[in-house]
């Protein structure tokens, strides 16, 4: 069906979208992934805060400024997201792997990508799932050593 003034899905799309533009960068999709993004970025960056994880060293005020960089530069990159997307077809997901992407392109920061979506969950939970993860991985690496001398 090819969209009309007779198509849109919902009021706020049709005939009062003049009156709720202002809402549209809050409320829209790009909205929610903006608000996303942030929350997981400032989740890893309380993860780096935490004494008590070892997992994760604390950033340096460079990590820290390219963190927060993923999210303040949202609107440049959003589109990013949505290509993930059309992969996972999974909007949280589709985040999370974007800001891993962006992790990734950061050396201190690369050390903290696995953990990134950890940093949205219940500090309890989350700590469990973290010293589990780094136990698996420090078990594969070490049958790794083992098995390449």
């Amino acid at each position: 069906m090819p969209h009309s003034a007779l198509t849109p899905c919902l009021h706020s799309t049709g005939r009062y979208a003049a009156k709720v533009e202002n809402l549209r960068p809050i409320f829209s999709e790009y909205g929610l992934m903006k608000r996303r993004v942030r929350v997981e970025v400032l989740g890893c960056s309380r993860l780096a805060d935490a004494k008590d994880i070892a997992e994760v060293a604390p950033f340096s005020a460079s990590a820290r400024a390219t963190l927060l960089a993923i999210a303040d530069d949202f609107t440049k990159t959003s589109g990013g997201i949505k290509a993930i997307e059309r992969t996972t077809n999974h909007d949280v997901k589709a985040v999370e792997y974007f800001i891993k992407e962006r992790h990734r392109r950061h050396a201190e920061l690369s050390k903290a990508a696995e953990v990134v979506h950890f940093a949205v969950h219940q500090r309890g939970h989350q700590q469990s799932r973290l010293r589990a993860h780094a136990a698996r991985r420090a078990r594969r690496r070490a049958a790794y050593r083992r098995s390449t001398r």
